[in-house]
């Protein structure tokens, strides 16, 4: 849908911004037509994602849920083929180091720049739940706490040397309001 509305757009046919198109980069085995789900694409299946995107017109990819070298083999894999990243950043071990390291476009939302500034891991409690989002936002905060205020300064550094531009999350999910 996007693909066809930026089109349109492009065309003066209908009333809207510019659109440039993200298209998800799915976590998954890969097959000739995309993604399946199941065990994580080995660097071949990456590789043709990040092409069969760029194939059907994405102008970039947005990422999420991928290991360290995953995401850096994507990170490869766009670069070469002229694409963007906007990175996802959730909990797993590729933060805004990785992002400094790809050149990724945008890092969404604030996972990741602080994790990448702990002396260690995160100190959740015995019984944290990652899946569990409104979990996960109740000790949001505390992983500001946790991070070296010199190694912080160093992340937000390396992200401004490589033009990574951060898009923290403004608005409350209405789910967490109360």
């Amino acid at each position: 849908l996007i693909l066809e509305q930026r089109a349109l757009s492009a065309a003066g046919s209908i009333a809207a911004p510019r659109f440039f198109a993200y298209l998800w980069f799915p976590s998954g085995s890969v097959s000739d037509d995309g993604f399946e789900a199941g065990t994580a694409p080995d660097e071949r299946a990456i590789r043709t994602m990040v092409r069969n995107l760029q194939k059907m017109g994405a102008d970039g990819i947005k990422v999420r849920h991928f290991d360290r070298d995953s995401f850096r083999i994507i990170g490869d894999e766009a670069k070469k083929v002229g694409l963007r990243i906007a990175h996802h950043v959730g909990v797993e071990d590729a933060n805004a180091w990785d992002d400094a390291a790809v050149g990724t476009s945008t890092i969404e939302h604030w996972y990741g720049v602080p994790d990448a500034a702990i002396p260690g891991v995160q100190e959740f409690p015995g019984d944290f739940n990652f899946n569990n989002e409104l979990h996960r936002f109740r000790y949001a905060g505390r992983i500001w706490r946790e991070a070296d205020p010199e190694r912080l300064e160093d992340v937000l550094r390396a992200l401004v040397d490589a033009g990574v531009a951060w898009d923290p999350t403004f608005s409350i999910y209405e789910a967490c309001r109360d």
